[in-house]
């Protein structure tokens, strides 16, 4: 297997990022759950707690270090007793499992967090509304940094989101998998400078730039998007489903930018002739 889209929980995630930033060239896109971030520090509160979960240990009671972690609120939310029971389950029958010693683990120098943007693949991060704040702070981090990242915090969910919704994290990996694979077209740097300038958003103006062969979308107060050619017209977003039309006058020139969301809803944007004058 030459490339691959990457699947990671938790520390599964920071093990994915970190990955991703030694081979480049094997990884088509991640699929990051309640992440890890390696070099971001874990507040006093997250290591605080999970030292009351696992205390158990120390004296070799397995069973309610696995009860500890099954009933812990920002892993299983709500009162999902199926969940709370398959973790439950699968702790107390594979004890190594909640013990690490870190002695497989190689850690980057320098540390993850501070190369994140070298990583340009899509990367779609998932996090439950009721895990820990520490795991909201890593998934900022990777959205700030990742070119081609999106977040989405999903409701009545935990740390685990496979064991809460299997379905419909299976649904939407299959979404994601649509849009990283999607077909590009290959256009040629004069072709693309034609739609390079100046477009009206509502109150706001968008900027389209040609950066390493490839448009760039940029608004005031919000991320910046890279473009992927479907046609000689049309482009892709990798982080959204998202499509942007290039439509031209009768005499060939470079009108306005048409926005076509995944809600089917389309905005209009014509073109201006100096965005520092608007």
């Amino acid at each position: 297997m030459d490339r691959a889209i990457i699947v990671g929980n938790s520390s599964g995630s920071g093990l994915a990022l970190d990955f991703a930033l030694a081979h480049p060239e094997m990884v088509e896109g991640l699929f990051l759950i309640g992440p890890v971030v390696h070099g971001m520090a874990s507040t006093d509160y997250f290591n605080e707690r999970g030292s009351k979960n696992s205390a158990p240990l120390d004296h070799g009671d397995v069973k309610a270090a696995a009860e500890n972690w099954s009933k812990d609120r920002f892993i299983i939310a709500g009162d999902d007793s199926k969940a709370r029971k398959e973790l439950y389950d699968g702790l107390s029958q594979n004890p190594q499992n909640l013990k690490v010693d870190g002695s497989l683990e190689v850690r980057p120098s320098p540390p993850t967090v501070v190369r994140l943007s070298e990583i340009r693949v899509p990367t779609l991060v998932l996090v439950g509304d009721a895990d820990i704040a520490d795991v909201f702070a890593y998934s900022g981090a990777i959205e700030a940094a990742l070119p081609l990242a999106s977040f989405e915090v999903w409701k009545h969910t935990g740390h685990l989101i496979q064991l809460q919704r299997p379905a419909e994290l299976v649904t939407r990996f299959d979404r994601f998998v649509a849009l990283t694979e999607r077909k590009e077209m290959h256009l040629t740097d004069s072709l693309l400078n034609a739609y390079v300038g100046w477009y009206k958003l509502g109150n706001r103006l968008a900027s389209v730039t040609l950066k390493d062969s490839r448009l760039v979308v940029e608004i005031p107060g919000d991320p910046y998007y890279w473009l992927f050619a479907a046609s000689q017209t049309r482009f892709f977003l990798r982080s959204e489903e998202t499509d942007i039309e290039f439509q031209k006058d009768a005499g060939g020139k470079v009108a306005e930018m048409v926005v076509h969301n995944s809600d089917g809803s389309v905005i209009r944007c014509p073109r201006v002739t100096d965005g520092s004058k608007q």
